[in-house]
């Protein structure tokens, strides 16, 4: 007997598997109305172009940076998330980080960026 979509679904492991297949339900856009999703869900662009090094949520492994708490260092807002990705040598970072310049669609950028933000530090204590 398999697991019927509803169970699927309630465990949580349908969304999981769509957002690991780049099948991201909606237009990834931050203002989803199902808002922990969207921030909890990357978008398509950050799966296919940075999970790799990243990790699928952004929790890095070495030699790759985690990008969890990164929006509350200094020059870090989404814009400059933008331009990093456009241009990292810019802001200090090395390779292995690439330029994804001409790459990512403005909206993407943006999607990953806006979502990036949203990873906050893990916390003791947390709920």
């Amino acid at each position: 007997m398999g697991v019927t979509e509803e169970q699927d679904a309630a465990s949580g492991r349908h969304g999981d598997a769509a957002s690991a297949s780049g099948n991201f339900n909606g237009s990834g856009n931050s203002n989803s109305q199902t808002s922990s999703v969207s921030s909890s869900t990357p978008p398509a662009a950050y799966t296919k172009n940075c999970s790799s090094c990243h990790g699928s949520r952004g929790q890095g492994f070495f030699p790759y940076p985690k990008l969890t708490g990164v929006s509350a260092k200094p020059n870090r807002t989404v814009e400059d998330l933008i331009a990093i990705m456009n241009n990292p040598e810019a802001y200090g970072l090395k390779p292995p980080m690439k330029s994804f310049a001409g790459k990512l669609s403005d909206t993407e950028a943006r999607e990953i960026a806006e979502w990036v933000e949203t990873l906050k530090k893990p916390q003791s204590g947390r709920r």
